[in-house]
């Protein structure tokens, strides 16, 4: 094939127009007076280079189609699109320019890419076919048809080259931004380098105009902005969140709590991202996380800006070991295995789990599985952390160490805290900014610790105080704002010490009924899940009739093994389990469950219906009452338990807490002789379980129902139970009355439990009988039932 002069010509015109389209590639970063970065040099290159080639190509074409369709317009055409395109491709990479400094080239820029440069060759070719059709009488339907075809030909070569090119350039950028390694010094300390170098803005857009506005943005935006922000589960006819104005600052350390269902989870689930991309619902008002409105952003973008830990961590669990779970930030990052083993080893070993990495995490204990989720997110890089009930499944010592973890992250990284919690006073063992309180969906305050604590919100709203607050107001004591009640240790007490003393001492001698029948006799209990060490060793006590007994100890010691055993889940290797004197190795679980009911720690491994009626209804059915009697036992447990007005609610649009109570419901309409309630205040608000609780000893005196009790929470223990039974490294360390138990802190170091605030209390106020001040703060604090 002979080409032309034209040709030649019209092909050297059409190369230098794609060329002339690069030119913003060079001449944008110049007149910015700053240094062409790598990938706009490649995309230069790209555009002036590969313009001649499809220059050449399309003037190929175009000769081609000349010999058929003779006419100018055809030249026009190519020459007009290939301009237009090659003008594009210049401009188009600044438009994504920040995706791809982070190593990002999604699809939906493809698509974009795509769509452009076939718009801009349809452009083109719809006037060459408008010329034709206007200089020589061609039918312009046709005529568009054939170089529409071109067109498109053009263009997907044109954006399938740009593509693979940039994608290359973008998984390399990926592969090398700095990593954030959890850096730990030899006292467990986090280096000030671990959480402060390489951040993402650092490395973005050095030196460049883009960078000082990026900059000066984010300097003036919030990390967290609600702006009259409410949100509807699709399965109810009223929003769970209400007109939230909320602004929390980059940096900052707030607290949000309120009831069970008062929408603090609901608010969670905004922030990451599982509202609205993985629960629907309808949403009103703006929320904006570092400045960017979250209807922009998608599932991937909340994930590399928030980084959360679920308050049900078997929900949260991706890897098949601790290990694994822990790595699977840095795999998605691509970090070498080389460099991952060490930063992974270390920062299990921030929450005392560096010698369980092999280990399932499912096979974990509540407290230990939230440990798990907390070094999931310690290794990323995330700005702003959430922690959903962080403490909901741990013990006392490893909760104050967690919060200890949390504080130090934010001193020494700047990273934005967000924590939800029902337990305000473990949360205040150090600092916070703000406590923000909620009630049904609605912002109710926004104060400093102090403040909060000093007014009579926390009580208004079924907020649990701070034990050692309660004890000052049981003693006639008024909280003053300006003696710092939020921290016990740096509180003005010279105010309220001599009035706490003459309370103390006025109170008469408490006297507890002793029960002497036996119900539940454990003997020389051994346990060992492997075979290579026990779970459980020479394991003695006795649960008399119609006590209410706790068992304590650190996650891990063994006290949900008990319950297990007593289940019949599994068996004892030796000893023996028996109750009302019959080995219950005799009876199968069936026959077990007649007797003993148990509450399990994680309501969603209870749940086995949709509806919350149809769930407490479920073991009366099973026993054959008639409807008419199984109706009435329901409503009156669910009255109990608080939950009447959701009794025809499905149970999926309940929170963590009321999904708790409608399991405890579910075993106490069954009136066992022997409850065993499994961290029964988990995701409970202070109400709600009191007036749970208050129900359950009724039970036990009106019934003679005994309750035995697995717990961390030591306001309950302290309030409800009579004597602890103290386990640590699976073995028996104590067996007393709970007063006498938290007067020992030997016997609570070894167990992992701290001493209470009471005990603070009464030694700060030089009260030396601590015993019986706990117990005197016990009886005044127990409702009369």
């Amino acid at each position: 094939m002979n080409f032309s002069a034209k040709t030649v010509v019209v092909i050297a015109i059409g190369a230098a127009l794609y060329g002339i389209g690069g030119l913003p590639m060079f001449g944008i970063p110049v007149f910015a007076n700053t240094t062409l970065k790598p990938a706009m040099a490649v995309l230069a290159l790209f555009s002036v280079l590969f313009g001649p080639l499809v220059g050449f190509l399309v003037g190929f074409i175009g000769h081609w189609v000349t010999d058929l369709f003779s006419g100018w317009g055809v030249w026009l055409t190519w020459v007009l699109g290939s301009g237009i395109v090659g003008f594009i491709i210049g401009l188009f990479p600044k438009l994504t320019k920040a995706r791809l400094e982070q190593g990002l080239f999604p699809l939906q820029d493809f698509m974009l890419f795509s769509v452009l440069a076939l718009v801009g060759n349809i452009i083109g070719y719809g006037t060459s076919a408008l010329l034709d059709t206007i200089l020589y009488a061609e039918p312009f339907l046709k005529v568009f048809a054939q170089l529409t075809i071109i067109a498109v030909g053009n263009s997907v070569l044109i954006a399938l080259v740009g593509y693979i090119l940039l994608n290359t350039f973008a998984k390399r950028k990926k592969q090398s931004r700095n990593l954030v390694e959890a850096k730990i010094s030899s006292t467990g300390e986090l280096s000030n380098t671990t959480l402060t170098d390489a951040t993402p803005k650092s490395r973005k857009f050095a030196n460049t105009s883009l960078l000082r506005e990026e900059e000066n943005k984010a300097k003036t935006c919030a990390a967290i902005e609600f702006s009259d922000f409410s949100f509807k589960y699709a399965s109810q006819q009223t929003a769970t969140l209400q007109s939230i104005n909320l602004r929390i600052e980059k940096g900052e350390k707030i607290v949000i709590i309120g009831p069970s269902g008062s929408g603090k989870s609901t608010l969670g689930q905004c922030l990451n991202g599982l509202i609205p991309h993985a629960v629907k619902g309808e949403i009103t008002g703006n929320l904006s996380i570092n400045g960017k409105p979250v209807s922009r952003l998608r599932m991937q973008d909340y994930s590399e800006q928030v980084g959360t830990v679920l308050q049900d961590t078997d929900s949260q669990f991706v890897g098949l070991s601790i290990g694994e779970d822990i790595a699977f930030s840095l795999e998605n990052k691509m970090v070498e295995k080389s460099d991952m083993l060490p930063i992974v080893v270390s920062t299990a070993a921030m929450v005392e789990l560096d010698q369980l990495l092999e280990q399932s995490p499912y096979a974990l204990s509540g407290g230990q599985k939230q440990r798990v989720s907390l070094a999931g997110i310690l290794v990323d890089d995330a700005d702003i952390l959430l922690f959903d009930e962080p403490l909901a499944s741990l013990d006392p010592k490893t909760g104050k160490t967690t919060i200890e973890i949390i504080d130090q992250l934010h001193r020494d990284s700047g990273k934005t805290v967000v924590i939800i919690e029902h337990r305000l006073e473990e949360v205040l063992h150090r600092h916070v900014d703000r406590v923000i309180l909620m009630d049904a969906g609605k912002i109710i305050a926004d104060l400093t610790p102090d403040e909060l604590i000093a007014s009579p919100l926390l009580q208004q709203h079924g907020i649990r105080e701070p034990l050692y607050i309660s004890a000052l107001k049981s003693a006639g004591c008024a909280i003053d704002i300006n003696d710092k009640p939020a921290y016990l240790e740096h509180m003005r007490l010279n105010n309220y010490q001599q009035t706490l003393r003459n309370w103390f001492h006025a109170q008469p001698q408490i006297i507890h009924p002793r029960c002497t029948v036996p119900l539940l006799e454990i003997d020389a209990l051994n346990f060992s899940y492997t075979g290579d060490k026990n779970a459980l060793e020479n394991i003695s006590f006795t649960v008399n009739r119609g006590e209410f007994v706790s068992i304590l100890g650190k996650n891990g010691s063994g006290k949900s093994t008990i319950t297990k055993l007593i289940m019949g889940v599994i068996a004892p290797d030796t000893g023996c389990i028996r109750l009302n004197d019959q080995d219950i190795a005799e009876l199968s679980i069936f026959e077990r469950a007649q007797k003993v009911g148990v509450v399990m720690q994680n309501p969603n491994h209870m749940i086995s219906n949709h509806m919350i009626f149809d769930e407490v209804a479920f073991g009366l059915r099973n026993r054959g009452h008639d409807e008419a009697f199984i109706e009435q036992k329901v409503v009156d447990t669910l009255a109990l338990c608080g939950l009447s007005k959701y009794r025809h609610w499905p149970i999926d649009a309940l929170s963590y807490g009321q999904k708790k109570r409608v399991t405890i419901a579910s075993i106490l309409v069954l009136e066992p002789e022997l409850l065993i309630l499994d961290e029964p205040t988990a995701g409970q608000d202070h109400r709600n379980y009191t007036a749970m609780l208050n129900f359950i000893k009724t039970l036990n005196k009106t019934l003679g129902i005994t309750v035995l009790i697995i717990s961390h929470d030591m306001h309950l223990v302290l309030q409800y139970t009579t004597r602890s039974i103290v386990i640590a490294e699976s073995q028996l360390i104590a067996n007393a009355p709970v007063s006498q138990v938290f007067s020992d802190p030997a016997l609570l170091d070894r167990a992992n439990l701290n001493v209470t605030s009471l005990y603070t209390l009464a030694n700060k106020a030089g009260i030396t009988d601590t015993d019986g001040f706990m117990q005197q703060f016990i009886a005044s604090e127990v409702m009369p039932s």
